[in-house]
């Protein structure tokens, strides 16, 4: 078995500031990495750190980018395990989806996620959706729910996850220093 880590934070952007207005959610973003130091995280965002826009599936990490800008923003990792065939099997994948340039970020899925409908554009993901999709091919989650329905917050009292740490990006971005 292998562990994977899900990440969720609210960052200090404008769009997560307006979801968090909206849905008063504790987390707007989720991202899946294969270390809990976090030191590359992968999920669907912006591409460029001071621009909206592009964006799409990208690999960040608590010390660049996005991440790094936001060292007060509240955290939660969890831990879940995976047989070592489903692990490889995602490295595999995020470094062809990373290559690929296809994937792009769901404009839409976010706001159609909020009323509960449920759409899959094909390369096409917003992060929670991204996250839901990957435990459900480990077998991690039921498939009773579409990804495209789940939102960050959704991933907070899931038993099949385990709280391994939150507080502040900080004081994760310490951790890796040390």
């Amino acid at each position: 078995m292998a562990d994977i880590y899900v990440l969720l934070i609210r960052s200090s952007t404008i769009f997560s500031r307006f979801i968090h207005f909206v849905t008063k959610a504790e987390f707007t973003h989720a991202a899946i990495s294969f270390d809990s130091e976090c030191s590359k995280v992968y999920s669907f965002s912006r591409k460029y750190t001071n621009l909206p826009l592009p964006a799409g599936f990208v690999r960040e990490g608590v010390q660049r980018g996005l991440m790094r800008r936001s060292k007060n923003a509240p955290y939660a990792l969890f831990r879940v395990q995976i047989s070592e065939e489903n692990y490889e099997k995602l490295e595999r994948r995020f470094d062809e989806m990373l290559s690929s340039g296809k994937f792009r970020y769901s404009l839409t899925g976010p706001f159609l996620c909020y009323f509960g409908i449920k759409r899959q554009k094909e390369y096409h993901y917003f992060c929670s959706q991204f996250v839901a999709e990957i435990l459900q091919e480990c077998g991690v989650i039921p498939e009773a729910k579409a990804p495209s329905l789940y939102q960050p917050v959704d991933f907070l009292n899931m038993k099949e996850l385990e709280l391994c740490d939150s507080g502040r990006l900080s004081q994760l971005q310490m951790k890796k220093i040390s």
